[in-house]
């Protein structure tokens, strides 16, 4: 099904029976940067920086509404595993609204409540939560933030 809205487009594709949700938005709040070109596809995406700032805000809209399962927070921990985050991101996020303040919390919200991680790692079927918590504690240290307390399945 597609749906299109002002500001974008929505849609699902099936890949080797795996249903991966599409969408192909405008971006108001900040300015772009050049476009990264994978390899596994001709569409332009998101650059690092631009990424890392686009899930910053979106973690700033959204930490705060249980029903997200900390989506935009899990993909940042996901995308720290592989970088620090980027100053320019930061300050280009910050240009819009508040990104590091709203992190902090989210951070320390998830950290502090196993029972509602368990539920996003349920929700959003994460097989490797440790790894979610690697990033997440990268995170806390990068903001000078304790580590996470692992329940016995996280150290797995």
């Amino acid at each position: 099904m597609l749906v299109n809205r002002k500001y974008g487009v929505r849609f699902a594709i099936i890949v080797d029976e795996t249903l991966i949700k599409f969408e192909i938005i405008m971006e108001g709040r900040i300015d772009l940067g050049e476009p990264d070109y994978p390899s596994l596809s001709p569409v332009p995406c998101l650059n690092q920086v631009d990424s890392f700032a686009e899930k910053l805000l979106a973690n700033s809209d959204r930490w705060n509404d249980s029903s997200v399962k900390s989506r935009d927070l899990i993909d940042l921990a996901v995308q720290r595993l592989k970088s620090p985050i980027p100053k320019e991101a930061i300050e280009k996020a910050e240009k819009a609204y508040p990104v590091i303040e709203p992190l902090k919390k989210a951070i320390s919200f998830f950290q502090n409540n196993p029972d509602y991680r368990d539920k996003c790692f349920m929700a959003l079927e994460i097989v490797e939560p440790n790894k979610i918590i690697d990033g997440i504690d990268l995170m806390a240290e990068d903001l000078c933030l304790e580590k996470t307390a692992r329940t016995f399945t996280e150290n797995l």
